[in-house]
Formats: structure tokens, sequence, C-alpha cells
């Protein structure tokens, strides 16, 4: 890993993460990418990526979530937003030009595991986009994504629960946008399944249960209360 090229990435997309409201920020991309270091660890693939170009697709994949429009519409248009953002930021880091293409399909890829984005999936082989994919997804589970889905709704105004509404893993990409903890159990559901190697799905699991767990726990208690 070129750590001089790595400082000037950290300082060129400070500001742009630091101003990050929607849980998208320096310590999620600082994550992601040393989920994506664990996984390739796991899979036997750290001798076989480029360390660079993995490090700047992690920091700059959700860049695009700091334009506005980048947070509608099921969060589809950020990923685009973010090819813009590193097709400036990249040249002027002194990133390789031949490694600069993989940097922008990662970014461009990058949520296609998601619930939102899945159904149009592109195939790719390309080994440091298939980590991020994956390390996103684990990021966005658990008692983390628990919390980073509850700091994001109270921020945009979304009711913590709705009791009216019923629990189906059919319309809970519709219903997510009505309740927290229908987003917490979209996230537990579907970013585990939705993975592309046997060693982020080993880590999805526990993830995965504290989500589920949280969910359940929380309905109870609230019927109970609502009964009593």
């Amino acid at each position: 890993m070129d750590n001089i090229l790595r400082e000037k990435l950290d300082r060129s997309t400070v500001d742009i993460l630091r101003k990050d409201v929607t849980g998208h920020d320096e310590d999620h991309s600082a994550i992601v990418y040393n989920f994506a270091i664990k996984i390739a660890v796991g899979e036997g693939w750290l001798e076989h990526i480029n360390e660079n170009t993995l490090y700047a697709i992690a920091k700059l994949h959700d860049t695009g979530y700091s334009n506005p429009e980048g947070a509608k519409d099921h969060y589809v248009s950020h990923p685009q937003y973010g090819v813009e953002i590193a097709k400036k930021i990249l040249p002027e880091v002194g990133f390789p030009e031949a490694d600069m293409p993989i940097v922008l399909e990662g970014i461009l890829l990058h949520d296609d595991l998601k619930p939102w984005a899945i159904a149009n999936r592109k195939p790719t082989n390309v080994k440091e986009i298939l980590l991020v994919q994956d390390a996103d997804n684990l990021e966005g589970m658990g008692a983390r994504g628990i919390a980073r889905i509850l700091d994001y709704c109270l921020r945009v105004g979304r009711p913590l629960y709705n009791k009216n509404l019923p629990v189906n893993k059919e319309t809970l990409l519709e219903d997510c946008e009505k309740s927290a903890i229908h987003n917490i159990l979209l996230h537990a559901i579907t970013l585990g399944e939705n993975l592309n190697t046997e060693t982020a799905k080993q880590m999805a699991r526990p993830k995965q249960g504290v989500m589920i767990d949280y969910v359940e726990q929380y309905m109870q208690e609230t019927a109970e209360a609502i009964q009593t």
C-alpha cells in the first residue's frame, strides 16, 4: 500500500466525508476497507489484489452522498455522483491512470448487492470490487448497522415503528421507508443473503443474528406494553 497516496486520498475526501449526515462518513469508509482486507485474507486473495485500488474504492465509494440528490430514490443515484467526484480527485492525488477504471467501476457497482439494486446487478470478477461490495454490506449489519439506521431515521424524521404495518418479507423494501424497525429487518435479511464470498457470509451470521434478535425483542416489548 502506497502510504503517500493513501494520505493524499484521505486529505482530498476529509471535508466530504466529515460533512456526511447519512452514516456514510470517515469511519464507514475506514471500516469498509478493513473488512475488505479481512475478507481478502480469508479468501486467500491478499496477494492477488491491488491494495491502492481497494483503498481508493473504499474511500470514495459513498462520496456521492455529498450531492443532495444522491440520497434519493432508495440511494440508487449516489454511485453515479461518486464516480464524478472520483474523476476529479484521482488525477489530483496522482492515482495511477491505468488503475482508475477499476476504481470508477468499483464505485459504480459497490451497491449492487443492496436490496434496491440487486435486481439490476452487473456481473464482475474484479476482486477489489467484490471485496468492497461484501465489506459494505457487512458494515450495514450488526449493532453498528442498527445504530446507523436509527440515527439516519431520526435525522430524516422517519417513524421508529408502526405497529399497524405488518412484517412481510416481500414488502420490506417499500416498508423500510415507513419504519426504522422494518428498515433494520430489511438490512438483516437481505445484506446477509447477498454476499460474494464465504468469508463474508461467515462474518455476517452473528451480525444478522444481532439485528433479528433486536427486532424481535423490540416488537415483543412493544406488544406487551401496548396490551398492558
